[in-house]
């Protein structure tokens, strides 16, 4: 029989191993979802056109804010109490499923009725693909609440397959939608179908650990409404930000420009993931970190993303016209001005993400709430008086200009709750390396070869400017392999 020491080091091991195991197929996973949805959107763009592709970004923003609506919170909510007492899992889930529901319910008719009254004079693709796709709602309200068992069990892995499966048919849908010329409301139609099939994969995968049926009790629903209620506001207030833009750009000026901002937004929105799940696999360290340890980890963090961070700004502007064209199609060209404006606030998201993951790391998350607020409602404003000057142009200066303040804010917040401030030596070498990757591609650019603008010249340019980058980084001591073993846990 094992001694007991021996078999406590045995279940940290196993727990530590199983956390790591999940932390590697949810990042895996969503690499792996991320360079499908990149495939899947460069077909898509081709067959549709700017302007089509516009009405299906403001479908899909409409509907993903009140998705935000739908949730409130009560999905991870469920699965912290179900964490706390298995036992119950069965009746949180139900409740969370019965709650779920009649809310996406009765919020259907609320979006259709919010998406005449926008856009009852334009384009009938617009509503008719509202009608279609608001059903996507109530599965995803099921879908959601049936996840809820995977967060409490620690099986992301589940919720990374599903993910992945759905992005699979989803290209194979876009390929047969292309095939037999089903158009827009073909497509349309497909995320309706892709909805269903991930909605009935989740349930299947959670009834192995549960029993799956709705439960209908108003005191019980109270009780789960008030816990989940801030966590469902800061939801809210995320999501107002992610899709305010593109709905207010549907209204002030045209589907076209949305369809050029749609795909701008798409890219900064696949760079800004990097510094996200880089903190995700950071976070148990710094959650069990002392302040001395806190201090030493957030500067190694500050220094490693801000050495990605600056060339993805610089690459991104001196290969902007090669990226929007190998994402989409040289019709979409009017897109790369927003883009660039768009890349400095991605850049500062990742200054952020060190920051605002520290933040949470020692439970002052609702310190955040109050920047959320002030977000929302700069970027609304500051949407509402550049996007009918501006257009698409507007869109993405109010969106970098708001992710700039949040930058300083969340930073200005971490040193006033734990008293550490980041050196900035690291991001001096970074500028200078990124200023000398920009001389390198002077040259390039003037060999025919390179002035093609086709994927494979922009994954030959990137690689020779990356290597670049990465050489005088080197030469002017740049970021250790040391800072990575320690950041990873493998030096204290």
């Amino acid at each position: 029989m094992p001694h007991p020491t021996a078999d406590g080091k045995i279940r940290a091991m196993s727990t530590t191993r199983k956390v790591a195991y999940n932390t590697i197929t949810q990042v895996g996973g969503n690499i792996l979802v991320s360079v499908l949805a990149v495939i899947t959107l460069r077909l898509l763009t081709g067959y549709l056109g700017a302007t089509s592709y516009g009405y299906l970004v403001v479908i899909t923003s409409f509907v993903g804010l009140f998705g935000a609506v739908t949730d409130l919170g009560l999905s991870t909510i469920a699965g912290r109490e179900i964490s706390k007492e298995p036992e119950e899992a069965s009746r949180i889930i139900g409740l969370n499923l019965s709650l779920r529901f009649i809310v996406s319910v009765v919020l259907v008719p609320i979006i259709l009725a919010a998406g005449y009254l926008l856009y009852h004079d334009k384009n009938p693709l617009i509503l008719n693909g509202l009608l279609i796709l608001s059903l996507t709602l109530i599965i995803g309200s099921i879908q959601s609440s049936a996840s809820a068992i995977f967060v409490a069990r620690v099986r992301n892995d589940l919720t990374a397959a599903i993910g992945v499966i759905s992005k699979i048919l989803s290209l194979i849908g876009i390929v047969t939608v292309i095939h037999y010329s089903l158009g827009y409301y073909g497509y349309v139609w497909l995320l309706v179908a892709v909805a269903v099939i991930s909605g009935i994969l989740s349930l299947i995968a959670a009834s192995r650990f549960t029993k799956l049926r709705p439960i209908f009790d108003l005191p019980a629903w109270r009780a789960l409404l008030i816990l989940s209620l801030p966590l469902g506001l800061i939801q809210i207030i995320n999501m107002v930000y992610f899709y305010v833009d593109s709905i207010l750009l549907s209204v002030l000026r045209s589907a076209t420009e949305v369809g050029y901002y749609g795909i701008a937004y798409n890219v900064v929105t696949f760079v800004m993931m990097i510094p996200g799940y880089f903190m995700l696999a950071l976070m148990p360290a710094m959650a069990t970190a002392d302040a001395e340890r806190l201090q030493r980890v957030s500067q190694k963090a500050f220094d490693f993303l801000v050495v990605l961070a600056v060339p993805s700004f610089v690459g991104a502007l001196l290969l902007s016209h090669y990226i929007i064209v190998a994402i989409s199609n040289a019709n979409f060209l009017p897109a790369v001005p927003a883009f660039v404006i768009l890349m400095v606030g991605a850049m500062t998201s990742f200054i952020s993400a060190v920051y605002g993951n520290a933040i949470v790391a020692v439970n002052q998350e609702k310190k955040m709430i109050r920047l959320g607020i002030y977000v929302m409602t700069i970027n609304i404003i500051l949407n509402l008086i550049l996007i009918p000057h501006f257009g698409i142009a507007g869109a993405a200066s109010a969106t970098s200009a708001t992710e700039i303040f949040a930058m300083f804010y969340v930073a200005r917040l971490f040193r006033t709750i734990t008293g550490i401030t980041n050196q900035l030596t690291q991001a001096l070498r970074a500028v200078f390396a990124a200023g000398v990757m920009a001389l390198c591609w002077l040259p390039l650019r003037a060999i025919p070869y390179f002035q093609i603008k086709a994927p494979a010249q922009l994954l030959l340019l990137t690689a020779i400017l990356a290597t670049c980058y990465g050489i005088v980084l080197i030469a002017v001591g740049g970021l250790p392999m040391a800072t990575i073993k320690e950041l990873m846990g493998k030096k204290s």
